[in-house]
């Protein structure tokens, strides 16, 4: 795999810029820049499956144009999610699941709504979020008892959040964190909706923002791989798009780690699934590329798994594969 690839193409966490699952003009697009801008859209047809012509999860499909130079392989840049411009519809969003938790008597207080809404909101959402602290985690957190159906908004501030060094560890720390909700609550039921995986995936690929998260989420590996596995055969472009992120980080976090052995293995299994789509293939191989550039084993192992002959598979479909 050879290291010049197109710097206009490269994936790159800064500037941060979601790329997202749905689109869709004036509707609320969790994790959306310029949710106005339509680049393509995504797999599922029409809009919105939860809130039609409202809220699509996901946002724009603008791609940040990097200013660092072109050399892609190994990667060293984590792709992060970390940024919306949907609060005013995330709010609404939230307000009206909470009359829906009701029901189940799962539903905030009005004090503990309007903190959510008038307080950890503005702060996740700003363009430089400000110190996000142990009250905004533990809102969050109460929120996240939601049934799954109604989790959209608390998960897309969740990935918000977890960004932040300040809360991570409020986030994902432990059996009482929204990071163990979503491994053994909201990922582990059946039929998982693709705005659930997207997001689920973008609270992971988040996790590699700062130091603690990019630690929990090397312990976490093999639990988080393994909860976000019906990603990898999705339907659903975006969601094997997010997906691919989620490895391309974890090669970057794990190169020249024994533990990035699972990691090649699944980003060639993502691979040979099929898979059609250039963005979500060009991810697949940087991670590839990354995790073989470490050391010689993880070169073994993809050199037995096939990875040279899956790349010259491969270069026919764009210009950009072709420099993989």
């Amino acid at each position: 795999i050879e290291q010049n690839v197109s710097a206009d193409n490269r994936i790159v966490a800064a500037p941060p810029v979601a790329r997202d699952p749905f689109t869709g003009e004036n509707r609320y697009v969790p994790g959306a820049v310029n949710a106005g801008a339509n680049h393509g859209g995504g797999a599922t047809t029409g809009g919105n499956q939860f809130a039609p012509a409202r809220y699509v999860p996901g946002g724009s499909n603008t791609v940040p144009v990097p200013k660092e130079e072109p050399k892609h392989i190994p990667a060293t840049t984590y792709v992060l999610y970390t940024k919306t411009d949907q609060e005013k519809k995330i709010v609404e969003k939230l307000r009206e699941n909470n009359d829906k938790a009701a029901k189940d008597g799962l539903n905030l207080s009005s004090e503990e709504l309007e903190y959510l809404v008038t307080t950890t909101v503005p702060k996740v959402c700003a363009a430089k979020p400000s110190a996000v602290d142990a009250k905004d985690a533990a809102v969050i957190l109460k929120a996240s008892r939601w049934s799954s159906e109604l989790m959209v908004p608390v998960l897309d501030i969740a990935r918000l959040a977890v960004n932040e060094p300040s809360i991570q560890e409020h986030l994902i720390s432990g059996e009482d964190s929204i990071m163990h909700v979503i491994l053994e609550k909201v990922l582990s039921e059946e039929g998982v909706s693709p705005p659930i995986l997207i997001l689920s995936c973008r609270f992971f690929c988040n996790l590699f923002g700062a130091a603690f998260g990019i630690e929990t989420a090397k312990a976490s590996m093999s639990r988080i791989l393994e909860q976000v596995l019906v990603a990898r055969s999705s339907p659903n472009r975006r969601v094997r798009e997010t997906y691919a992120s989620l490895l391309y980080n974890y090669a970057i976090a794990l190169k020249g780690d024994s533990r990035v052995h699972p990691v090649l293995e699944a980003a060639f299994l993502a691979y040979t699934a099929s898979e059609k789509d250039e963005p979500v293939l060009y991810s697949i191989l940087v991670a590839v590329g990354t995790a073989m550039s470490g050391s010689k084993e993880a070169t073994l192992t993809a050199q037995k798994l096939g990875v040279a002959e899956a790349a010259s598979s491969s270069a026919s479909i764009s210009s950009r594969l072709l420099s993989c």
